[in-house]
């Protein structure tokens, strides 16, 4: 019983650290540098495994030398490409400043209303 009152204790402890953690927020989430060796390790490997097996079974259409496809395909990448790029225009500027303004703010800043 004591064995599982320390167990409890330790899990308790742990997800407090974890909380307090993303809270704080501690870890660097800016991108900016490369991620550590076995943390790459673990990313790749688990999208690679988590691909392999959501596409197990799906078949490769047989006509995907096609030119028409192919033109078909450039057409529709190209259309989500523009809305991708207002999407992320949208989503990542306009809440914190104006368009015309976003050069001005300083790295990690944000625009004074005005």
């Amino acid at each position: 019983m004591k064995c599982l009152a320390v167990v409890a204790v330790l899990a308790l402890l742990g997800a407090l650290g974890a909380l307090a953690t993303v809270h704080l927020g501690l870890p660097d989430v800016a991108a900016t540098r490369p991620h550590w060796e076995i943390t790459e390790w673990a990313l790749s490997t688990t999208m690679e495994n988590s691909v392999r097996r959501r596409a197990a079974g799906i078949e490769t259409p047989p006509d995907l030398d096609d030119p028409a496809r192919i033109r078909a395909g450039a057409s529709a990448r190209s259309a989500d490409a523009e809305t991708e790029r207002d999407h992320t225009r949208d989503t990542f500027h306009r809440p914190f400043v104006r368009r015309d303004d976003f050069e001005a703010v300083p790295r990690g800043g944000v625009a004074e209303s005005g």
